[in-house]
């Protein structure tokens, strides 16, 4: 455990990850080393630590909090994570994700499928 806090703190520290990819990163990691994430929620959790890299996001509910579903498929958060900012920026990723995070209890309450977000 002690050689793992001293890997993240050196990630953290030497400017490896953005400052805003930092918070996302301990959370995430705090709640796998407890086992409180499942994968999906994981994977869209990464996905959107992501986006934080690359826009701004206002809305970006779509990982779900243990009482609402993850919005985001595996897939999605995949292809997420594999695009570089400009991708991200040109296929407007961010836009989309903000729609889907207004949407998706509607979405989901009504049945209705919803276009992807990651092309």
């Amino acid at each position: 455990m002690r050689t793992a806090r001293r890997s993240v703190r050196g990630l953290l520290h030497l400017g490896v990850m953005s400052t805003s990819a930092r918070p996302w990163l301990l959370a995430t990691l705090v709640a796998v080393t407890l086992g409180a994430l499942p994968q999906d929620q994981l994977q869209c959790e990464q996905a959107i630590s992501h986006l934080h890299d690359c826009c701004t996001l206002h809305e970006a509910n779509v990982c779900g909090d243990g009482c609402n579903p993850v919005t985001l498929s595996l897939e999605e958060s995949g292809c997420i994570r594999d695009m570089d900012c400009d991708e991200i920026e040109a296929a407007d990723i961010c836009g989309r994700i903000e729609q889907l995070s207004l949407s998706a209890q509607a979405t989901l309450d009504a049945g209705a499928p919803r276009e992807a977000v990651c092309p």
